[in-house]
């Protein structure tokens, strides 16, 4: 957490606009396959919070990557500042980006929030020049991919491989703390933040029966020095039963540093997930910790591994849009309908 109350001094001269409230719906609400959890926003909204930072995809042999930022935070700034974009366009056959930017910040209802990534993974499989989508998240937007494919399967063949990065499958120790004191300072929390928190409706119900494993071929990565979600050494809220779980210290040293912002410019995690999206899987064995512990490849200016002005305003917009910003709630949303129809939860649904 020291992090956090660091960069709090800093965040006056980077806040980018207030977070605004979802717009009000007036179209039809967009309709989907069968055997997918309904939608509860039009087809239009739902395509409109994707940004394309190099332009229109579809012409990279290797595919689209799409990118999803996690709580408080936007595509640009989780993004922007690192590695999977200023280097994998040209990577290999290269490839298309595609960024999510959530239009609360995924502060609400992460519910609503994973509609749009599964609404988008379909769409932008479609474009893709392989037909399928690889999908990187960080933080909060992991779950909200896993929640996406616990939900709406049908995108489930539509993704040729999903890299966590950070990612609190089980939630985090620190949701209690900062609801806490969001309860006593704003009379309630971030919606998101409470289905955060370990022991949540959200997460019981995200991990109940086949939510619980990977369910498709996924690499989670991970730091022992998060200072966002924990626990990360005992029992760690990385780890996703099924999936390929690393330590990013078991790739370098116990000693190599990066925290829970760090993960998105850390060289092993973007090497490690590199390996995967070009050859389908990660071989920590064969992992060349030698010039890809550190950064000794992929020559660009700035240094893409090493842009701390760029994730001290990432954290210090994060924490504000948490702490000042965004929907307030007394208790934790209530799960949708489709949560107890399908038979991960018994009650406390809609």
């Amino acid at each position: 957490m020291q992090l956090l109350f660091a960069v709090l001094a800093l965040a006056s001269s980077v806040l980018a606009a207030p977070v605004t409230p979802l717009e009000s719906r007036q179209e039809a609400v967009c309709s989907g396959d069968g055997f997918d959890a309904p939608y509860s926003l039009s087809c239009s909204e739902l395509a409109s919070r994707v940004e394309y930072p190099l332009g229109p995809v579809g012409s990279k042999a290797g595919g689209v990557v799409f990118l999803v930022h996690g709580t408080g935070s936007q595509g640009s700034e989780t993004w922007g500042p690192g590695p999977y974009l200023s280097i994998l366009p040209n990577k290999g056959p290269g490839y298309d980006i595609a960024w999510f930017n959530s239009p609360s910040r995924s502060l609400e209802d992460a519910q609503t929030t994973a509609e749009y990534i599964a609404y988008n993974v379909l769409e932008l499989a479609k474009k893709s020049k392989t037909g399928k989508v690889f999908v990187i998240g960080h933080s909060q937007g992991n779950i909200n991919i896993q929640w996406a494919l616990r939900f709406f399967p049908s995108i489930r063949n539509k993704i040729s491989g999903f890299a966590s990065l950070a990612g609190d499958f089980h939630g985090t120790a620190e949701g209690p703390l900062l609801c806490t004191t969001q309860n006593l300072a704003q009379g309630g929390c971030a919606p998101s933040v409470i289905q955060q928190s370990i022991g949540s409706k959200y997460l019981d119900a995200m991990n109940a029966g086949e939510g619980g494993s990977a369910l498709v071929n996924t690499l989670s990565l991970y730091t022992i020095y998060d200072d966002i979600i924990q626990p990360e050494v005992i029992n760690p809220t990385s780890e996703l039963n099924g999936a390929n779980n690393v330590r990013v210290q078991d790739l370098c040293t116990p000693a190599y540093a990066t925290d829970h912002f760090g993960m998105t410019v850390a060289a092993p995690a973007f090497y490690a997930t590199l390996e995967m999206l070009q050859n389908g899987s990660f071989d920590q064995s064969k992992f060349d910790a030698k010039t890809h512990c550190t950064y000794l490849s992929d020559s660009t200016i700035p240094n893409p591994f090493v842009v701390v002005p760029g994730i001290i305003k990432e954290a210090a917009l994060d924490v504000l849009a948490v702490t000042f910003y965004g929907p307030k709630v007394a208790a934790e949303p209530k799960l949708k309908r489709y949560v107890c129809e399908k038979g991960s939860a018994s009650s406390y649904c809609e």
